[in-house]
């Protein structure tokens, strides 16, 4: 859990927020759907919710600490509003009273700039210590706890026009193509630059150029399902054999009488073909283009297969890339898992992973945070709009170093230069519906920690690669145990069902504003 000189291990936040001593949840008449708590507003200037408090502690009240809430949202950084509130104890009952009157005006004035579905809001609870003790200072934070925030208006609300519009333009989109790959032109660029080129071979998307100048390293974006594996990933039967000295073959003795369900996930991606040392290629079988009559988009259709062997392919795969005039590249892919692949217990990963310039370190992102988080360890991580860096997202103090770094429920990230410029990531909003990612930026490759047996040095910011990865699904990372298998089945990544996913690249230029560049986009 931490390390030898005592820094907290990025699964201590987890821990902490499930063992703190007190639980708030909203009253009755203020729960939601799916634990949303519900924000009755009358006219505009009466907004209150009640919170049920249960207090864990054995012999203790809830003096000792005093109370505050931040209501936040996917637009900003900061908090819209803060306020504090006090306890109030009615026999056995213990309940909390939060007036949100002064978040309406700037509650309302985002709701009629948007679609309701397109702003999210969160209240962020705060319990801290109100006088210094023998083991923290005060204003520790004893009790964190964040809750999804539906308003409900008893007035309908008008809804501003959108402000921005589809300039019309005579710009427009080409197609080249020749026998290794295919070239999206914008006229506003000229003949000389590509705005994007795919790869015919592998069907990755070798550059992004929506500015003239590519975003990407060689390598670009690609089809990504393995993962640097951890050493709760490389525990299993298959160690305890070498333990005891008995020759491998006894390995498969043990898996014909025993079966393998209790060898390490890491052998069963290498018996079926995905181990990071050697992961499996994409192979582009055919191409298909289209363009629009006005030419204002450009779509390439790759159909696919991915493993080292085309006749007996681990998936088949569509890949689909519509190429807008305004910059922006939609990406849907349509992966459908072969026999070959099926007996595996969980798949590491579906995704992309994108290699981007040096330059690009400014990281800002919408979802879980602020330190990493996976899809079995993000209770204690709480939604929000977060600035970080690939130094900084990445956690390079593990003593065995693998996979790292994750956020999870990640609607948009964005990455940019010093100047300004970059790109954004956004979930497929067309599929609201489970259409949020996990999302990681970091200074090594996978392949630089799967091999790695020890901390590996820290790196700075501007001098590497900066290695993303923007996750469908990602397998969980357990931890009941180190030496077998222990990711509960809900947060394993089926090798046997279909996955359909989008995401789009959106250009940013240095005078956007990320939030009002990705949510004025039209659907």
């Amino acid at each position: 859990m931490f390390t030898p000189d005592r820094e907290p291990h990025p699964a201590v936040a987890e821990i902490k927020f499930l063992m703190q001593p007190v639980e708030l949840k909203p009253s009755e008449n203020y729960r939601g759907n799916e634990g949303q708590l519900l924000v009755h507003v009358a006219g505009n200037s009466n907004a209150e919710i009640v919170l049920n408090v249960k207090n864990r502690y054995s012999f203790s009240n809830l003096s000792h600490l005093v109370w505050s809430w931040h209501l936040v949202s996917n637009r900003s950084v900061d908090p819209i509003r803060s306020g504090c509130f006090v306890l109030q104890l009615n026999g056995d009952t213990i309940t909390a009273v939060v007036v949100l009157d002064d978040v309406l005006s700037r509650v309302m004035l985002l709701e009629r700039r948007g679609a309701v579905a397109e702003n999210s809001y969160f209240l962020n609870i705060r319990g801290s210590l109100q006088n210094k003790t023998s083991w923290a200072k005060s204003s520790h934070v004893v009790v964190a706890q964040q809750l999804p925030v539906a308003f409900r208006f008893a007035q309908p609300k008008s809804t501003l026009a959108q402000e921005e519009q589809i300039m019309q333009s005579n710009e427009s989109l080409r197609m080249v193509e020749d026998v290794k790959s295919i070239s999206v032109y914008r006229s506003s660029l000229g003949d000389s630059i590509p705005f994007a080129i795919i790869d015919k071979e592998s069907a990755s998307l070798a550059s992004y150029a929506p500015n003239g100048t590519n975003l990407f390293e060689i390598g670009a974006l690609q089809q990504n399902f393995t993962r640097a594996a951890t050493d709760n990933d490389r525990g299993g039967m298959e160690l305890t054999l070498n333990f005891l000295q008995l020759f491998g073959f006894l390995q498969d003795l043990y898996g014909s009488i025993c079966g393998y369900e209790d060898f390490s996930y890491h052998s069963h991606w290498k018996m079926v073909g995905l181990d990071q040392k050697s992961p499996p290629e994409v192979a582009c079988i055919r191409t298909q283009l289209k363009e629009s009559q006005n030419g204002d988009e450009a779509i390439v259709v790759a159909f696919c297969t991915v493993g080292q062997d085309r006749v007996k392919p681990l998936f088949t795969l569509t890949v689909s890339y519509h190429f807008y005039l305004d910059g922006r590249v939609k990406i849907s892919n349509d992966v459908f898992p072969s026999k070959a692949i099926r007996k595996a217990t969980s798949l590491p990963r579906v995704g992309l992973s994108i290699k981007l310039k040096k330059c690009l370190t400014e990281v800002k992102y919408f979802g879980r945070g602020p330190g990493e988080n996976y899809p079995d360890r993000k209770s204690g991580s709480e939604m929000g709009v977060y600035t970080t860096s690939p130094a900084e997202m990445g956690y390079s103090k593990y003593i065995v170093p693998g996979e790292n770094g994750s956020r999870t429920d990640c609607e948009w990230v964005s990455f940019r230069s010093a100047e300004g410029d970059g790109l954004c990531v956004l979930s497929d909003r067309a599929r609201r519906c489970g259409s949020s990612f996990s999302c990681s930026a970091l200074l090594y490759d996978a392949a630089e920690l799967h091999t790695a047996t020890h901390t590996l040095p820290a790196r700075r910011d501007g001098e590497h690669i900066v290695h993303v990865n923007i996750d469908h699904k990602i397998m969980g990372l357990g931890g009941d145990t180190s030496w077998f298998p222990g990711v509960y089945p809900e947060y394993l990544v089926s090798s046997k069902d279909a996955y359909k996913y989008s995401v789009v690249l959106v250009p940013l230029e240095k005078e956007d504003d990320v939030a009002l560049k990705v949510y004025g986009i039209p659907r």
